[in-house]
């Protein structure tokens, strides 16, 4: 059974306040954590306290309980409608791996499941606009590695995203994470809401941004960092030499994760960032055995202290 979110109404508003407030950056927010203790108990501290750690301006926004209040009252409606879960960086569900990831999110937002955030699962990545064969190829091996009890993890919103997901839903006892690029309210494509409703009911939808976030705030994580940041081992099915999977892949060698690829044509130049990733040391893949053989030889992710620790 799912287990129901300890967080009350206000240590949300309290989460929201301190990441949200404006003009405090990751350095503001952990030394505050790390000092204070809580969300709460920093900001029931007074301002001249708070000011001391993180100056004026930060101890001003952090006073301002009307500043993020139409963030606060949008998730509170987000929650309201049930299976949904604010999982702070102090909660038990709070995933291990991703704290041992580079500046992982404060605090997330998780429709579906949140008791099995923590399991060791392979990312499947592929270009947005991935070749019909890249995206036969992620969807075959998705389907056989859930049939093998290989927990999964992708970015929601792509076709092969997509097909990916259609597959695995298919699978009895399956375990799937879709990360979404925007808050959990703003799914997209549109063509893809219902999709993420059926995800949602089995499996998992997990956002960095909250309800009713603007979708230009900026965000603390580098495009795919929390992708990266929720496996063990990143799949790169595809990848031309200036694919952003590239960049991905780099930062998953240097969070520690295993980089696996998939080989294709030589004069393919879809397959060159493969063959880039390969000479450069990632694993080079062409079956489900090499990737479960993989997985089963990984140690566990160990989380890196948290800051209220």
């Amino acid at each position: 059974m799912t287990p129901q979110s300890s967080a009350t109404p206000e240590e949300v508003a309290a989460w929201l306040r301190l990441t949200r407030a404006a003009g405090i950056d990751e350095a503001a927010i952990r030394l505050l954590l790390g000092e204070i203790g809580l969300p709460s108990v920093i900001l029931a501290s007074s301002h001249a306290a708070l000011a001391r750690l993180v100056g004026t301006h930060c101890a001003s926004a952090l006073k301002d309980e009307e500043s993020v209040a139409d963030l606060i009252d949008a998730t509170a409606k987000w929650l309201a409608q049930g299976g949904r879960y604010v999982v702070s960086i102090a909660d038990g569900a709070y995933p291990p791996q991703l704290l041992a990831a580079p500046a992982p999110p404060f605090v997330l937002f998780a429709s579906g499941r949140i008791d099995t955030l923590g399991a060791q699962r392979l990312a499947i990545v592929a270009p947005k606009n991935a070749s019909a064969a890249a995206i036969d190829t992620a969807t075959r091996f998705a389907a056989e590695l859930a049939r093998r009890g290989v927990p999964l993890v992708t970015e929601f919103g792509s076709p092969y995203a997509e097909s990916l997901i259609k597959a695995v839903l298919a699978i009895k006892g399956a375990d799937l994470i879709a990360l979404l690029p925007r808050g959990p309210d703003r799914i997209a494509p549109a063509s893809q809401v219902d999709l993420a409703r059926r995800l949602a009911k089995e499996h998992t939808l997990l956002a960095q941004h909250a309800p009713g976030e603007a979708e230009k705030v900026e965000s603390r994580l580098e495009p795919g960092s929390l992708l990266v940041g929720m496996a063990c081992a990143l799949l790169v099915v595809e990848a031309p030499l200036r694919s952003p999977v590239l960049a991905t892949a780099r930062l998953a060698a240097e969070a520690g994760r295993e980089v696996l690829a998939i080989p294709g044509s030589i004069h393919s130049p879809l397959a060159k960032g493969c063959h880039k990733l390969i000479r450069e040391g990632a694993k080079l893949v062409d079956s489900i055995d090499d990737i479960v053989e993989e997985i089963q030889r990984l140690p566990p992710v160990q989380a890196h202290t948290s800051p209220l620790s």
